[in-house]
């Protein structure tokens, strides 16, 4: 039996999240819980969001605890773009919990698994097809490849 969408085996979720089976043991597969976890065929599966929100609880804490600056005192500009940014990074974390967002950190190693797996695709179509279709699937592979490249370059500044 194959697992639903969103569910990866053990070694698949640690190389996603770019950390060895050991650390993904310890640190991570905890955060997915007994609802995040199933087993196919003798085989432990995790449901990659159930980590993600784990990781997004972790996390979590009341800003104005943490920050006393969010909590008042005399204003200045400086202090008000301060809290104006600070405020922006709070709906940002919402935004990411409400899975409205995902970071590239995080979708980039899903990106290259997939990629890996549509380009044995285009080897298929090969076959089939011929050259002329795997060049013209590969090309287009290569331009989402760059595009992907070029935006997770421009997030990471």
């Amino acid at each position: 039996m194959i697992p639903k969408r969103g569910w990866l085996s053990r070694n698949d979720a640690a190389a996603a999240l770019d950390v060895s089976v050991q650390q993904f043991d310890r640190k991570y597969a905890p955060l997915a819980g007994q609802d995040g976890q199933q087993k196919i065929d003798g085989r432990l599966y995790f449901r990659i969001r159930s980590i993600i929100d784990g990781l997004l609880a972790e996390k979590s804490t009341d800003p104005a605890a943490t920050d006393p600056l969010l909590t008042g005192g005399p204003d200045s500009p400086a202090l008000e773009r301060y809290r104006t940014a600070r405020a922006e990074s709070a709906e940002i974390d919402v935004s990411e919990r409400k899975r409205e967002t995902v970071t590239f950190a995080l979708l980039w190693p899903v990106l290259e698994r997939f990629s890996g797996l549509i380009r044995r695709g285009g080897e298929t179509l090969q076959h089939r097809f011929g050259t002329d279709a795997a060049t013209v699937f590969n090309d287009a592979l290569d331009e989402a490849e760059r595009v992907i490249r070029t935006e997770r370059e421009r997030e990471n500044g």
